[in-house]
């Protein structure tokens, strides 16, 4: 039975997810807590959280 399929497609999806926590934990390593993606006329179309505020308990 060759695996070899079966190991190449688990790979591929799991890249990306490890990318994803690498990402997000070098972001929460540099203190940001939420990332905005927004239009020129500077109003917020997505927002992701990290962490909680500082200012709260």
């Amino acid at each position: 039975m060759d695996l070899s399929p079966f190991a190449i497609t688990l790979v591929l999806v799991a890249l990306p997810v490890v990318g994803v926590l690498a990402l997000a934990a070098w972001l929460a390593e540099r203190g940001i807590d939420r990332v905005r993606l927004v239009d020129r006329r500077g109003r917020t179309l997505a927002e992701v959280v990290l962490g909680q505020d500082r200012d709260r308990p």
